[in-house]
């Protein structure tokens, strides 16, 4: 007779220490809703951090663009009248432009992703004033970088001119302004994986 009120008494204590509203359907649902959304967000972390390594991945697999270096020397801006030209014709716009436009555009069009341009301009007069460089900035595709080398003609000794104390005198060399280029290239040497070297009167 014992055993049958321990019993009793037992499952009178499990009945008082559980909670009827556990059993409720709202907490059935309240619990069913928060673990999908525990899931969802574990789901939503795990894709991101597989799309950042693949990521990360490819970028390192990814080849490097090809990086061009498009140099141009120009002696004069406007034309003085010798060798057929017209006597203050704006070369600038008539000449050097147009050809670093079609270059610079044909490059872009052909290899959008596969190569990199950018412009050194080797300029025989002093300045290249703010105007003109906004022009030249204008007629290259976006991402085109522009260096520009002002005033550059070298000077170089006469031999046929002397002065009175026998040293001979300097003078601009005009004709070694196409080899300028050169010390462009040591400058830029590691910094670019190909060298288009030009003149303006090549068009």
């Amino acid at each position: 007779m014992v055993l049958p009120k321990v019993r009793r008494r037992n499952e009178r204590s499990l009945r008082q220490t559980v909670n009827p509203a556990m059993h409720s359907p709202a907490n059935f649902f309240r619990l069913f809703f928060v673990f999908c959304g525990a899931f969802v967000l574990v789901k939503i972390t795990m894709t991101l951090a597989v799309k950042s390594s693949l990521s990360e991945g490819l970028r390192f697999f990814r080849p490097k663009p090809i990086r061009i270096l498009h140099i141009v020397t120009s002696l004069v801006e406007y034309d003085k009248g010798t060798r057929g030209t017209v006597l203050g014709e704006d070369r600038l716009v008539k000449v050097l432009l147009p050809a670093l436009r079609q270059t610079a555009w044909s490059i872009k069009k052909k290899h959008p992703k596969n190569w990199h341009m950018d412009v050194f301009l080797i300029l025989g007069w002093e300045e290249l004033k703010p105007d003109r460089r906004k022009l030249i900035e204008s007629a290259l595709p976006e991402g085109v970088g522009l260096e520009v080398w002002e005033d550059a003609i070298p000077y170089s000794y006469t031999k046929e001119q002397k002065d009175f104390d026998g040293v001979s005198t300097l003078k601009l060399a005009t004709h070694a302004l196409a080899r300028c280029h050169r010390f462009v290239i040591r400058d830029k040497l590691s910094q670019y994986d190909f060298f288009s070297v030009w003149v303006s009167f090549f068009h």
